[in-house]
């Protein structure tokens, strides 16, 4: 069961996660030790990883609940607002 492609992930889910973390499929594979080709059909939807395979990407690779790649699109995500305001005291002496 475990060595089985896992059925019902959205491929395009698998693409999303992937770029939105700015990797490539090369990146990816060298992570996972696989081959490139192997990450663009699950990409594709040709085929699908396994179970263990799954898990690494979502929790170690992409940093994301395994659940989000079975949704049917993906997540709206609000990126947070990078300020670089400083704050700066001022401290006088008494006269």
């Amino acid at each position: 069961m475990k060595s089985e492609p896992v059925s019902g992930i959205q491929p395009a889910l698998l693409r999303w996660a992937r770029q939105t973390i700015g990797l490539s499929v090369i990146d990816v594979a060298e992570k996972l030790s696989r081959h490139p080709s192997e990450i663009a059909v699950w990409e594709s939807g040709e085929s699908a990883p396994t179970y263990p395979q799954l898990e690494k990407l979502a929790y170690q690779v992409y940093k994301r609940p395994l659940a989000v790649f079975f949704l049917p699109v993906p997540p709206q995500e609000i990126a947070p607002v990078h300020e670089f305001r400083t704050f700066v005291i001022s401290i006088s002496s008494p006269s």
